[in-house]
Formats: structure tokens, C-alpha cells, sequence
């Protein structure tokens, strides 16, 4: 239905720089029933997927 909550990460932060050999740090809340989130860089864009 249109009025369900997707999952999502509230307060997301994340740190370090998004560069090959690079580690970055990502944390945050999980709320309306996120269960994982996976991060990627791609092409220097940061993308995030919840769960």
C-alpha cells in the first residue's frame, strides 16, 4: 500500500573519503523494520540499499 514505511537508516553519518584503497564508516538507526543496509562506491557516488 502507498502508506507503508519503507526502511530506512535515521540520523545516517558516514566518514572517510570515498577513494579506491579507502575505508569509509557508515552508522545510524535502523527504523521501520531495516534489518541490513550495504554501501558501495561506484563511479566516486556513494550508493546504499536497506533492508
Amino acid at each position: 500500500a502507498d502508506d507503508e514505511l519503507l526502511p530506512a537508516i535515521e540520523g545516517l553519518q558516514i566518514r572517510g573519503e570515498a577513494f579506491p584503497g579507502n575505508q569509509i564508516e557508515a552508522c545510524g538507526y535502523s527504523i521501520n523494520g531495516t534489518a541490513a543496509c550495504n554501501c558501495a562506491v561506484i563511479r566516486h557516488s556513494l550508493m546504499f540499499n536497506s533492508s
